[in-house]
């Protein structure tokens, strides 16, 4: 299995975009913020998609979008945060992380949030934007699954560049069963997958509820 997740969502042609492909793709949507308002209703009607929760980073303008989760927050701050997510998405089930690297590796924080995110009935996902991430340590003591990108397409925006990505991913679907990986709706991304047929054949392209399903077993909604 191959989970493919595009992040960054925020517009109807976005969104339409990743429709168009043929595969499974789980689109990761903003919050409402300075790009989209209300980016929340695309996700009216939507039976595979998560959240794209903006966390704070080592990059100041990225940490100057709209209400990035801070380590410096206060647990009421996370919470109603993490709540007005909920009521902006009352289907939603996954979140994962915008940026972070600051936020996911910050243990009192994380697990600040992740506590807040159980609560609501989100189970998160780490895109792993650091390779000092405290959230597997975390999901282990509060004893919920650990997952976790493995593959970035499109760091680099050329399309033999994300096809080699595509195939280092098939590769590791391969050896373990599946694997994530996480891509942006960048032209580069997107024609790319549009002429990955035959990088993909090998392997079963499938939403994170589907691959959450059948690793996991049954979710249990909001």
């Amino acid at each position: 299995m191959l989970v493919l997740i595009i992040d960054d969502v925020s517009q109807k042609r976005q969104l339409a975009a990743i429709h168009a492909l043929p595969y499974h793709i789980t689109p990761s949507i903003f919050p409402p913020s300075q790009m989209n308002r209300y980016s929340y209703r695309l996700a009216r009607g939507l039976k595979h998609y998560m959240i794209h929760l903006p966390m704070q980073s080592s990059s100041a303008k990225m940490n100057r979008f709209t209400k990035t989760m801070k380590v410096t927050d206060s647990n009421e701050r996370i919470a109603a945060r993490i709540q007005e997510i909920r009521k902006f998405f009352p289907t939603a089930v996954f979140v994962n992380n915008h940026t972070g690297s600051v936020f996911t590796s910050n243990y009192a924080a994380m697990r600040r949030a992740y506590i807040e995110l159980k609560r609501n009935g989100f189970i998160f996902i780490d895109s792993r934007t650091t390779s000092h991430s405290v959230v597997r340590k975390i999901t282990k003591i509060y004893k919920g699954p650990y997952i976790a990108r493995d593959i970035f397409l499109d760091n680099v925006q050329k399309r033999s560049a994300i096809l080699a990505q595509l195939k280092k991913a098939v590769r590791i679907a391969k050896q373990r069963g599946y694997a994530i990986a996480i891509g942006h709706p960048h032209p580069a991304t997107l024609d790319a997958l549009k002429h990955a047929k035959s990088v993909l054949a090998s392997v079963q392209t499938v939403y994170i509820d589907e691959f959450y399903r059948r690793i996991y077993g049954r979710i249990t909604y909001h």
